[in-house]
């Protein structure tokens, strides 16, 4: 689960107009590289004038003190245990310096870039739209086109990219550059009733001997609480399965119990048995069954984005932009690249996903 560092959000945004220009060059040292992933193999080269959408992630005032605070409110015993930061406060420690904002604004600005925005919810991302050459130059990058071997996904991305000396302090990583992410749709639910099987709604469960030490229970009952469950790669709850999860599991609250819904980069919520998503369908049950009384809201993120790096991005991005966002967030997927982590420090705890650091399921991480 994820206790978020409580605030009250506010959104910036800076526009620019469009010139042209050939890059200024400048002493230039490596940022990032990799190996080419074993699921995926090169397919080609991209037209120049291919369009890209990039963002480049500028450094924050204070990462060490952000991190600091981090593990300062997260550690029991701790003088600031429990003393979560407001958004002004972490946005204090988040956001680029002005200095930042400067050097590289001015540098786009030498090399024709000027059709840019500020955004996220520190202001700490510029995002612009320009061909492959363009990228190319202005950072010594060769983007190509890989696809998954045996998958749908096709990425244009670079193996190695690099920034100018001056601007390392300023520049914290572009994206997409050196991410490969798959595209892993998650299970759907299928049930079957096995003949002769015991179960026939929870009345054995229920009339088991309940260990002693097990016998005194915590019930989540603060209803001034919100939480938050978040779905990606198609999956969704079901309303009627919630109903059934209440009355064979959770009988002493209403069976009319359920959530709302928030939708993310295009996300809904069909109710259909078809839809029904194993990993979220369990996550919601759990979550109404556990937390009694506590209101639930399911955050589903749609398929308006690039990858799944981009859609953590973009729900990190609106949960920042509420005025009362949850008060806690729970998920079973999670995608630990740079630019993820960085936006984890401004929250409290999150899961590791299935793979731990190296994804969604188990695999080779250069991070």
């Amino acid at each position: 689960m994820v206790h978020f560092l409580s605030y009250t959000a506010l959104s910036f945004g800076l526009a620019f107009s469009v010139t042209s220009g050939a890059p200024s060059r400048r002493s230039m040292a490596l940022l990032d590289q990799r190996e080419l992933p074993d699921y995926f193999a090169h397919a080609g080269t991209p037209s120049p004038d291919t369009l890209i959408n990039l963002k480049i992630a500028l450094t924050a005032n204070s990462m060490p003190g952000l991190e600091q605070r981090f593990w300062d409110v997260s550690t029991p015993g701790n003088a600031l245990y429990s003393q979560h930061l407001s958004f002004e406060e972490t946005k204090a420690f988040a956001s680029p310096a002005p200095e930042t904002v400067s050097a590289v604004t001015a540098w786009l600005n030498e090399n024709g870039i000027n059709n840019f925005t500020t955004t996220g919810a520190f202001d700490d991302w510029l995002s612009l739209t320009i061909p492959i050459s363009t990228v190319n130059s202005l950072f010594d990058a060769e983007y190509q086109i890989y696809i998954e071997i045996g998958g749908p996904t096709q990425l244009i991305r670079t193996l190695a990219y690099f920034l100018p000396v001056d601007l390392q302090q300023h520049i914290n990583l572009i994206y997409p550059s050196t991410d490969f992410v798959r595209n892993i749709q998650g299970p759907k639910l299928r049930t079957s009733v096995v003949p002769g099987s015991s179960y026939n709604n929870t009345a054995n469960a229920r009339a088991q001997e309940i260990p002693f030490s097990c016998k005194t229970s915590i019930n989540a009952m603060q209803a001034s609480n919100t939480l938050g469950v978040s779905g990606f790669i198609e999956q969704y709850p079901q309303m009627a399965d919630l109903k059934r999860f209440l009355t064979d599991l959770r009988p002493d609250i209403p069976i009319s119990t359920t959530y709302t819904l928030q939708s993310v980069d295009g996300g809904s919520d069909p109710q259909s048995a078809s839809k029904a998503g194993i990993k979220v369908n369990l996550d919601i049950q759990y979550t109404v069954g556990l937390a009694t009384n506590v209101p639930v809201t399911f955050i589903s993120v749609g398929e308006d984005n690039i990858d799944a790096i981009e859609a953590f991005m973009d729900l990190m991005s609106d949960i920042h932009a509420q005025t009362t966002p949850p008060s806690v967030l729970t998920t079973r997927y999670c995608n630990l690249t740079k630019p993820i982590s960085i936006l984890w420090l401004t929250l409290l705890l999150f899961s590791s996903g299935d793979g731990g650091v190296s994804g969604s399921q188990s695999q080779f991480c250069a991070i």
